[in-house]
């Protein structure tokens, strides 16, 4: 239900009850991952209620948190009554000085030849278990720019007594860092397509059900995870050969680019 004018007046009084008494970051220079303090205090002269968040996260009336900034960061501190109305009341900066950090890369090559050790796995482990055999239709192809890890994986399945379908599986794939400045990989995005060769006019009702198995159980669920299992630990192996924080992960062309305070 759309808030009325009666609402939006009565949500805009209840904003203008809030007062923030202080909000401080200590300290206000560090470097990154270097914990910070921030505090807060926050009067209110009626008993309306609104919601109050820094950086989009609640938090009550007073308090303290601790964060772990990587990059400069400002941190504001906003009141959200009813009616989608927001108030800022305030904001501190943190100051990261990352002068003293040192930059590693992983090579496009190291990674994609990481990822094909992980599909051949996978691939010989599901062939052991099933005559509808896996197979690579091309080479497994694997691209790093700034957007992220771009992989192709170019499958054929063997179905007895039935032409063979190609699987063609694209996936971009993330990373970053995670709490406690750990390796975290993730799905951009994910898609399977399955391509019948031309002259296949109709398909039976059991044959979708081996390629369904096939896609959900090995390509969706096993090697989908591998791959990110196989990213993530190395990844990590690179940024423990530094000592340090962990400050940002990203992907450049042809590299992923670690950095490490």
């Amino acid at each position: 239900m759309p808030c009325t004018p009666q609402m939006i007046e009565k949500a805009l009084e209840c904003a203008a009850q809030y007062r923030l008494v202080s909000f401080t970051a200590t300290p206000a220079r560090v470097t990154p991952g270097q914990p910070v303090t921030l505090r807060w205090n926050i009067d209110r002269s009626s008993t309306c209620n609104a919601q109050i968040r820094i950086n989009g996260i609640t938090v009550p009336m007073d308090g303290s948190k601790v964060v772990n900034p990587l990059s400069d960061t400002t941190y504001r501190i906003t009141l959200h009554p009813p009616c989608n109305i927001i108030r800022s009341l305030g904001s501190v900066l943190v100051d990261v000085n990352d002068q003293s950090c040192r930059t590693t890369f992983i090579p496009e090559s190291l990674v994609r030849q990481q990822i094909i050790n992980a599909v051949n796995f996978q691939i010989q482990e599901y062939n052991k278990t099933t005559s509808n055999d896996l197979s690579k239709h091309s080479e497994t192809s694997v691209e790093i720019d700034s957007s992220g890890i771009s992989i192709k994986l170019r499958l054929r399945a063997a179905i007895n007594n039935f032409p063979d379908p190609d699987i063609n599986v694209d996936m971009k794939v993330g990373a970053g860092v995670g709490p406690g400045n750990t390796v975290t990989v993730f799905y951009r995005s994910f898609s399977v397509d399955v391509d019948w060769p031309w002259w296949v006019t109709g398909i039976s009702l059991g044959i979708t059900k081996i390629v369904e198995e096939i896609v959900e159980g090995r390509i969706e669920d096993e090697i989908k995870r591998s791959i990110l299992t196989g990213l993530q630990s190395q990844i990590s192996a690179a940024a423990r050969a530094i000592p340090g924080v962990l400050a940002s992960i990203q992907t450049s062309q042809d590299a992923i680019q670690l950095k490490i305070c």
